[in-house]
């Protein structure tokens, strides 16, 4: 497992690039790209901040929802991806069909 310190370096590499933000209300899930946030140490727990603007689509869902993930593609196999759900609102289409990609239950730790 990579420890606080080891994540935020490559999360503040990723950034630039685009990072998946995913959430679900437990009956519709989206995915958006992000490119700020940041990730530390808050009172010794591993934590991740990020901003999502009240008109996303997003931010409905992450306020009725179970919680979000946050997905760090590591190469450019998902540059299709992140160009989509960084453009695209799910309130107007299937991003993850027109993206090519899938939802997978998270694991928690």
């Amino acid at each position: 497992m990579l420890k606080p310190e080891e994540y935020s370096k490559i999360f503040a590499e990723q950034l630039p690039k685009g990072v998946f933000l995913t959430s679900s209300d437990g009956k519709q899930a989206n995915s958006m790209a992000i490119s700020w946030g940041s990730v530390g140490v808050m009172w010794g727990i591993p934590s991740v901040i990020v901003m999502v603007r009240e008109t996303r689509f997003t931010k409905g869902i992450l306020d009725a929802g179970l919680g979000f993930t946050v997905s760090l593609p590591l190469d450019n196999t998902f540059a299709k991806a992140v160009a989509i759900c960084g453009t695209k609102s799910g309130r107007d289409m299937d991003k993850y069909a027109a993206a090519g990609i899938s939802t997978k239950a998270p694991q928690t730790g």
